[in-house]
């Protein structure tokens, strides 16, 4: 009896010992997969030729007050160019006085955020109004300053240069 009684023991330990090498196996294989899946992401992210989506796109409108100084509008624009007059005159929260004001308001956008500075008489539902006549771009250096500007910020800025000067060839 007492052989018997050791013949099983022998026989559960065995049976258990290979159950956890089996385990110890199966944890290995998945920890080893899961590395794996961790550096192909990694190394998929790292990549030149991988870009990330523009998180948001946006619409600046620019004119000039009676002093001479330049103001800008920043609206976000989630399905084309849709602004209407209202938004850009009346609310006064989205007005940005100077190009310093354009600037602190690029920082704050995430990177690859996309700004469109469309020509203003041609721009969705402002171009039928009479205070579409005050939107127009600023002369080409303060252009090419919120251009550059919002280029260190990894923001792209589009303006439709023919609106500008016909005869320009657009930086790039």
């Amino acid at each position: 009896m007492k052989y018997a009684s050791t013949g099983r023991l022998r026989w559960s330990s065995c049976w258990r010992s290979s159950c956890r090498k089996r385990e110890i196996v199966m944890i290995r294989m998945l920890c080893t997969i899961g590395l794996i899946c961790i550096a192909v992401t990694f190394c998929y992210a790292q990549s030149p030729n991988h870009r990330p989506l523009p998180t948001a796109a946006y619409e600046l409108y620019s004119w000039q007050d009676l002093k001479g100084s330049w103001n800008f509008c920043l609206l976000f624009s989630p399905s084309g160019p849709m602004i209407t007059a209202e938004q850009i005159f009346d609310d006064r929260t989205t007005h940005l006085r100077g190009v310093a004001e354009i600037k602190r308001a690029i920082s704050a956008l995430p990177t690859g955020t996309q700004i469109y500075w469309p020509h203003p008489p041609t721009s969705g539902a402002v171009s039928k109004t009479k205070e579409a006549e005050r939107l127009r771009f600023p002369p080409l250096s303060i252009i090419q300053e919120v251009r550059l500007y919002a280029k260190k910020h990894s923001i792209d800025v589009h303006v439709e240069w023919r609106a500008v000067d016909p005869f320009l060839v657009p930086p790039k």
